[in-house]
């Protein structure tokens, strides 16, 4: 058995999450947030020439600076956390959460975050730290539910976390290192503030 696949057996024991675990299998996966309820939907049906696709089985515009890609991954296991139709609910943790044989990803939306010119560049700058703020708190409040529900036994996957923000925010400037290593600290793992998650294609 894969270690995805003990994984996946060990998750299915937590109750009521089976209703929740989606299996997909795609040289590239986009996931967005859906506002009307914030939870987190993988698209269906992606055009990337003619910018559509679907979420939650309804046709929209795609946006793809509004999505988190996850590109030549072996097959995902992805869990919806956050929102009204996610395994947790409420807004007090991450959004979603996907593994395959290499990595278990915690990862939290921040893609509809914006910064408008009538901010000075220090209220620019609060904001964005307000905001990866809370961000690190839902991360940590999630990866402290699996560490309790799994007994910290992620069957020696990479844990990794994200932090999906807008590209007018800096790259993982100097304020972001310093969350950086404070969270490597505090939870033994490495936080990326990324839109992406890219693999080799070898490990297709």
């Amino acid at each position: 058995m894969s270690k995805r696949d003990e994984l996946k057996s060990k998750i299915c024991s937590i109750p009521n999450s089976v209703r929740y675990l989606q299996e997909y299998v795609s040289p590239e996966i986009f996931i967005t947030e859906k506002e009307e309820d914030n939870t987190a939907y993988v698209l269906s049906d992606v055009d990337k020439i003619n910018k559509t696709c679907k979420v939650a089985t309804v046709k929209t515009v795609l946006d793809e600076e509004k999505n988190f890609v996850i590109i030549n991954s072996p097959n995902i296991v992805f869990i919806p956390i956050d929102g009204k139709n996610g395994l947790l609910g409420g807004t007090s943790n991450c959004d979603f959460v996907f593994f395959n044989d290499i990595n278990f990803c915690f990862v939290e939306l921040k893609l509809n975050a914006t910064l408008t010119i009538n901010q000075t560049p220090l209220q620019q700058e609060r904001a964005i730290r307000k905001n990866r703020k809370k961000a690190i708190q839902q991360l940590k409040n999630t990866k402290e539910y699996f560490d309790t529900k799994l007994s910290c036994d992620y069957k020696n996957l990479i844990l990794e976390a994200y932090i999906a923000t807008p590209d007018i925010y800096p790259r993982e400037n100097t304020a972001f290192q310093s969350i950086k290593v404070q969270f490597l600290e505090e939870t033994h793992i490495e936080v990326f503030e990324n839109r992406e998650k890219r693999y080799e294609k070898k490990h297709q």
